[in-house]
């Protein structure tokens, strides 16, 4: 059993309280229960490298969101005071509840937290803004829900707004496996070009390229191919289907 199994099974119910809460915004593509995993994979990574207790950044990271279930508003606040309420219930000391009540209303963008703990929860949750799995199911279901983030928060969010160093290198390799091509996607986008006017050859370039990876003899199998591509994405746009390009070789496979 890992370090973090045991935090798990330590501390079953009430992470288990919170995941059930959350669940309440999973209609919501950026603070789903997909975003609250991201912010908790994050900070395993940070703790890595940073030392701090496991245990306190774990059960934040868990709870720094569950306040949403309420308010979208001051949301911070909201997720301590029912976290404080929920650890009592299950009998935590004074001095943990304390400990992690901090750390996850210390959470916001402006807040600078006092601990250690705070600090990396604080962090794990911006380094979200692209994590991956709120970047997927935007990028697949409503693409426009990360314009704010592309456009306000990435350009200042490495330097003026992530603390940890360790952070910034998350964010840097990370930016770079799958962010920049969308960024430059969107600002294609925004230099004017037309996408449901120019959607249909946009995806046959899209699927050109694609097939130009493949020995294609067949001109009427490639055609096939193209078409089908145009049928399956006529009601969603470029952004998102170049993104599912990889998952058509088993169409190019089945053509007739």
């Amino acid at each position: 059993m890992d370090i973090y199994e045991g935090i798990y099974n330590k501390n079953k119910k009430l992470i288990d309280i919170a995941i059930e809460k959350i669940k309440v915004c999973e209609d919501d593509p950026l603070h789903f229960v997909g975003h609250t995993i991201d912010v908790v994979n994050y900070v395993k990574e940070l703790l890595e490298k940073v030392p701090a207790n496991k245990e306190i950044c774990i059960i934040a990271a868990y709870w720094h969101d569950v306040g949403r279930s309420v308010t979208d508003k001051g949301h911070e606040e909201e997720s301590g005071r029912i976290l404080k309420e929920e650890m009592s219930k299950l009998g935590y000391s004074n001095e943990m509840i304390e400990q992690c009540y901090s750390a996850v209303v210390n959470h916001k963008r402006e807040c600078i937290p006092t601990t250690i703990e705070g600090k990396i929860v604080r962090d794990a949750d911006i380094i979200a803004y692209i994590g991956r799995n709120r970047w997927k199911r935007c990028i697949e279901e409503e693409p426009e829900a990360l314009d704010k983030i592309i456009e306000v928060y990435l350009p200042i969010l490495r330097e003026e707004i992530l603390r940890l160093q360790y952070s910034k290198d998350l964010f840097d390799r990370d930016m770079n496996l799958y962010v920049k091509e969308y960024i430059e996607i969107i600002k294609n986008k925004k230099e004017g070009n037309n996408l449901d006017i120019n959607r249909e050859e946009n995806i046959k370039d899209c699927y050109s390229n694609f097939i130009s990876n493949f020995d294609v003899s067949d001109k009427q199998k490639f055609e096939s191919i193209i078409n089908e591509a145009i049928n399956i994405f006529s009601k969603i746009n470029r952004n998102t289907a170049i993104y599912l390009i990889p998952s058509m070789k088993e169409l190019y496979d089945n053509v007739k």
